[in-house]
C-alpha cells in the first residue's frame, strides 16, 4: 500500500466504509466473534468485542500518526471513551495469575476518562460494576492507551499512576495489555 495515492485511500474508504457498516449492522452482536480477542482472556468472544477490538486498532494508529507529526489527538470523551471502555475489557486476563479471595474488588480509573472495577470470584476475575476496592490504579486516559498498546512500559506507566492499596494488584493492572505483542 505504500503505492497508494492518499486520494484512492480516500476512495476506497468511501466505497468500503458503508459496506462495512451494513454488514457489521446484520451482526447479532451477542453471539460468537468469528476472531476471539486474545488478550481479553481465552475462549470465544462475543462479537461486540470484536468489533471494538477492530475499532480501536483504527484509533490507535490514527493517535499514533498524530503524534509523530505533532497534532493534537483524537481525544474528546466521544472518541476515546470507546477505546478505553474496549481496552479495559483486558483487566480481568490482566489479573488472573493474581489470585485474592472471593469478592476482591481492584477499581481502575482514568481521569475524566471512566471508573472500571474488577472482581475476584476467588480463582477468575470478572468486569464488575462498583465495590469497595482492594486496590485502585488512577491514571491519565492518554497514559492508559499507551500502556495498553506498549506505547509506554510498565515501569513508566507506574510512575505516571497513583497505586493505593494492594500494591500487587495495583502493580498487576499496570502490566494490562490489550493488542496483540
Amino acid at each position: 500500500m505504500r503505492q497508494v495515492s492518499p486520494e484512492l485511500i480516500v476512495q476506497l474508504l468511501t466505497v468500503l466504509g458503508p459496506e462495512l457498516d451494513r454488514l457489521r449492522e446484520s451482526f447479532d452482536l451477542t453471539a460468537p466473534a468469528m476472531l476471539d480477542v486474545s488478550w481479553a482472556g481465552p475462549g470465544t468472544s462475543p462479537a461486540w468485542l470484536d468489533i471494538a477490538r477492530e475499532c480501536t486498532e483504527f484509533w490507535v494508529h490514527q493517535q499514533q500518526i498524530r503524534d509523530a507529526v505533532g497534532r493534537p489527538g483524537a481525544d474528546e470523551p466521544e472518541r476515546v471513551r470507546p477505546a478505553l471502555d474496549a481496552f479495559m475489557r483486558a483487566l480481568p486476563h490482566t489479573l488472573r495469575d493474581v489470585v485474592r479471595p472471593e469478592g476482591t474488588v481492584v477499581r481502575a480509573v482514568l481521569h475524566d476518562g471512566g471508573t472500571w472495577h474488577a472482581r475476584s470470584d476467588g480463582q477468575r476475575w470478572r468486569m464488575a460494576t462498583g465495590g469497595e476496592p482492594a486496590a485502585t490504579v488512577t491514571m491519565r486516559p492518554a497514559d492508559f492507551w499507551r500502556l495498553a498498546t506498549r506505547g509506554i512500559s510498565v515501569d513508566e506507566a507506574r510512575r505516571r499512576a497513583d497505586l493505593h492499596g494492594d500494591r500487587e494488584l495495583a502493580e498487576a493492572v499496570t502490566t494490562l495489555l490489550a493488542v496483540v505483542a
